[in-house]
């Protein structure tokens, strides 16, 4: 297997939709390199991550909630893990 590791730091802009309500986001993102697999596949790694806050997307906890129950609080980070293959043509 051959390997190009690599850590490339990216910034993406673009735009997040929860519960129907569409916010511009900012996302760190990272490159981790390629792979080439035994089938002689490539393949590429990313991550990326944000944060949110709920209320920006109407996403609010009702009143009669005990606040002992609430597993997620105001801000939430969104983290995305991806390995591409890249598409032979």
């Amino acid at each position: 297997m051959a390997w190009e590791p690599r850590c490339e730091r990216y910034r993406i802009t673009g735009d997040v939709t929860l519960h129907g309500v569409t916010r511009p986001a900012e996302l760190d993102a990272w490159y981790f390199g390629q792979a080439t697999d035994g089938r002689g596949r490539t393949r590429r790694a990313f991550s990326a991550t944000t944060m949110v806050r709920r209320s920006d997307f109407n996403i609010y906890v009702p009143p009669q909630v005990d606040p002992a129950r609430i597993v997620a609080g105001e801000e939430v980070t969104l983290q995305i893990e991806a390995i591409t293959t890249k598409m032979e043509t």
